[in-house]
């Protein structure tokens, strides 16, 4: 039974005493903890109330929370924090590398409230290495990410951290990759130059625009040769594991039917009896040994036959690339993000501006083949007048002369 006090109460239940006050907040604060003596419950309840006179008190549970926090080593949160994100295998995998190559080591020595703005800003300046823009990009927005969360308050309003330090906004990056686009006597080329049980990949990207794991990732079922229409519903990647696997795809708009041009028809059908096996699962493209192959393995292969067609400076990714922004330059902007997959329309937007791009440059050639034509006739018009002038005053001054 709860004994009434002047300030707080204790509760005796069995052997155990159980401590609580109403707070300035009028929410009752019991706690942390049980006491075995009851002069001990009342030392408590007089620190508290010391406490509030002193006008500095928060709640026991906000001081759990900040106690906690003090303690909660940096390491031991990105580790949880990285484990229990929801991604997909491979994002995950390289998620755990940027963490261990670039993050772990540096912030191991610091509990996660101590790291300061400064302190981010010496590791990416200091630490993380120059010559790899895209590694420092990478895990600047990891590490982000990583006090963005601890940052977050809890049901109660609580958060591990007050201010999140990676606050710059320089760290950005560029890639260095020029996505030019191919002409198609370069896809012919790469077509020719590839083994011939993956020639057909070449048309699968560089026409329809796959993903590089979603070539991978075909089956015989995928191929709708009756509605004329490509199914995408999986791609190859690596599981938590490291063990290649059909996975599910990228997002929710990657699962979608393209429609298949007359003319790869033939050539699917031909790859299709030759290549695959008679089961809807059967894989399109297979390793040497008939196997699932994965899109480092077939990155090997795509290498040798660019370098055989004097390529040797594109990536795989160039085809869908190049297809995407051939799509884009005979469609809409929603056809096109439907055919590629893609889920986001600033993404979608930069194949249309590479088309405008395009179609600009085009009209800026034909104009200025134009107006150089008729300046070249105006100039040599303008030569011939002032030719005829000046031998006209030659003419007059002769006669002047007798």
């Amino acid at each position: 039974m709860a004994k009434r006090r002047s300030f707080g109460y204790i509760r005796k239940v069995g052997n155990t005493y159980y401590a609580s006050y109403i707070g300035l907040d009028n929410i009752r604060c019991n706690a942390p903890y049980s006491f075995t003596k009851k002069i001990t419950a009342e030392m408590w309840l007089e620190d508290e109330k010391n406490l509030l006179d002193s006008g500095y008190w928060v709640s026991p549970e906000v001081r759990g929370s900040q106690k906690k926090a003090k303690n909660i080593y940096f390491n031991n949160f990105a580790e949880e924090f990285i484990n229990n994100l929801e991604l997909r295998p491979n994002s995950w995998r390289m998620y755990q590398n940027w963490y261990k190559k670039y993050i772990k080591s540096y912030f191991e020595k610091y509990r996660l409230c101590e790291i300061t703005a400064q302190i981010v800003n010496k590791w990416y300046d200091d630490y993380l290495p120059k010559d790899r823009p895209s590694a420092r990009y990478n895990a600047y927005i990891l590490l982000k990410h990583i006090f963005t969360k601890a940052g977050e308050p809890d049901e109660k309003g609580n958060s591990l951290i007050e201010k999140n330090p990676c606050s710059s906004k320089n760290k950005t990056y560029k890639s260095k990759h020029t996505m030019t686009v191919l002409a198609k006597e370069q896809i012919e080329a790469l077509y020719n130059a590839m083994p011939e049980k993956s020639k057909l990949s070449i048309y699968i990207a560089g026409i329809l625009g796959l993903r590089i794991g979603e070539v991978c990732g075909l089956v015989r079922k995928n191929f709708n040769l009756v509605q004329k229409k490509l199914c995408i519903r999986h791609q190859v990647c690596r599981d938590k594991n490291s063990k290649i696997v059909l996975a599910p795809l990228k997002t929710v708009n990657s699962r979608r039917d393209i429609p298949i041009p007359d003319s790869l028809i033939p050539l699917i059908e031909h790859h299709l009896e030759k290549w695959v096996g008679q089961n809807d699962n059967d894989l399109v493209f297979t390793n040497w040994r008939g196997e699932i192959q994965e899109g480092a393995c077939f990155n090997t292969i795509f290498k040798k036959a660019k370098q055989k067609a004097g390529l040797s400076h594109i990536r795989f990714h160039i085809l869908r690339h190049t297809a995407a922004t051939n799509i884009a330059a005979v469609s809409d902007l929603v056809t096109t993000m439907s055919i590629l997959g893609h889920n986001s329309t600033d993404i979608a937007m930069r194949y249309q501006h590479a088309v405008d791009d395009r179609r600009i440059n085009a009209m800026n050639k034909v104009g200025a083949e134009i107006t150089k034509r008729k300046e070249t006739k105006s100039l040599a018009n303008l030569n011939k007048q002032d030719t005829e002038k000046l031998r006209q005053q030659l003419l007059k001054q002769l006669i002047e002369l007798g």
